[in-house]
């Protein structure tokens, strides 16, 4: 059998790395490695930068940027297919019959997880519909696993009714997914499952070493989120310096988009703002990891940074796998959010473990305020540090028994 893993993966020229969805990746790969070594695996990528893995690499096919090019292009596309496949009329271009070579060398379609199935990036939500289109009509089983799905509206909703009934299963990284959860989407033929986010798993092996110290130490991992941009500096500096007033910190800046200096942008560029503004308070001691070590120092870069998260006592975060490995790794957290998509995603990481409790953790930044939320949830957690801990672990335990979730590890059934 031949499976064919889909995910916005590969690094760039300037040695972009998402860490979120590389860890997505990373981790289903892992599990065909354990349990179906003799599966021919291949996947699509940015750029062939998995060299270290066993896995066929290919490119994704080139597409416009623009929202109304690439929705008509893929039309134009699938029209070609048809012809293509029922009249034996090939109208596809060189490079688009390459392509189609390729991914039809392999009888299962696989999404490895992450939420680019929305409205935000149209471009890809309409190339993810084409491979799932040509995936169906030439009779091979789409799954997608640890997905979020949506908002999604307008022409493109009407495409979710059309393709997204094509997979046979959809997990979703929340709890309670019933088969009606994506009615509003008119999606009703795919088995819909609840299960976690796949980077859960990750483990974080590295040779890293932060040096331990008796300094509180805070995990600060935001970037430059929507139109909340400056709002997040300030409040995380205000926030850190009226709660550690007295007390001896150390903050360590972790990333989630890596680049190399050659390209100084994302999370790292972001986060020197803050550093910048916390070095004149002598009790705030800054670390910021080194770029080329993070890459070096794992088998998987995800790896590092997830090992980052475990040695904080407490972590702030704007990326939602911040969350994703804060929780997993029995880290206390609070998570800063805005718009629908966004919140979606946290709450429901959130309610996995406090159910209708997750306020506690979660900061809306479209609120108009939120300074004094912050401060009085992180001293929350200061004050009950112990007990969060011991909540999260306890939770981790009963998420890893239970039976309503479902694991890859059911995904046999299915292959």
């Amino acid at each position: 059998m031949k499976v064919l893993l889909l995910a916005d993966i590969g690094r760039t020229d300037y040695g972009f790395y998402h860490v979120g969805d590389e860890a997505m990746f990373f981790e289903t790969y892992r599990w065909y490695q354990k349990y179906y070594p003799k599966i021919d695996l291949g996947c699509l990528t940015r750029s062939k930068s998995h060299h270290n893995l066993k896995i066929s690499e290919y490119l994704h096919l080139a597409y416009s940027n623009d929202s109304n090019k690439s929705r008509g292009y893929f039309v134009r596309l699938m029209i070609k297919i048809i012809f293509r496949k029922y009249f034996g009329i090939n109208y596809c271009s060189n490079k688009e019959n390459i392509f189609l070579n390729n991914i039809l060398k392999y009888q299962v379609l696989h999404f490895t997880g992450g939420g680019n199935l929305y409205n935000i990036c149209v471009p890809w939500l309409w190339y993810t519909y084409f491979l799932i289109f040509v995936f169906f009509i030439y009779h091979k089983r789409i799954i997608l696993t640890s997905q979020t799905i949506g908002p999604i509206s307008g022409i493109d909703r009407l495409g979710a009714g059309l393709f997204l009934n094509l997979p046979i299963l959809i997990a979703i990284r929340e709890p309670n997914i019933t088969k009606n959860s994506l009615r509003k989407y008119l999606i009703f033929h795919p088995t819909l499952v609840s299960m976690l986010d796949v980077a859960t798993n990750l483990p974080s092996k590295t040779t890293y070493r932060l040096q331990r110290n008796n300094a509180f130490r805070m995990g600060i991992s935001i970037h430059d989120f929507r139109e909340h941009g400056e709002l997040i500096i300030e409040l995380v500096e205000k926030v850190l310096k009226t709660v550690f007033e007295k007390k001896h910190i150390e903050v360590i800046l972790i990333p989630h988009i890596l680049v190399n200096d050659t390209k100084p942008e994302w999370d790292l560029w972001y986060m020197r703002d803050l550093e910048d503004k916390l070095s004149k308070y002598s009790n705030l001691k800054v670390v910021e990891p080194d770029y080329e070590k993070i890459m070096s120092s794992a088998f998987e870069p995800a790896m590092t940074i997830k090992y980052f998260t475990k040695q904080v006592d407490i972590m702030i975060t704007t990326r939602y796998h911040g969350l994703i490995f804060a929780l997993s790794s029995n880290t206390p957290v609070i998570t800063l959010s805005s718009g629908e998509y966004y919140n979606r995603k946290n709450i429901n990481a959130l309610k996995f473990y406090f159910g209708d409790n997750f306020g506690k953790y979660l900061i809306n930044l479209d609120q108009l305020s939120p300074d004094d939320e912050v401060k009085r949830k992180l001293e929350f957690l200061i004050n009950n540090l112990e007990g969060e801990k011991n909540k999260l672990l306890v939770g981790n335990k009963k998420l890893k028994n239970n039976p309503g979730l479902f694991t890859l590890d059911q995904l046999s059934h299915w292959l």
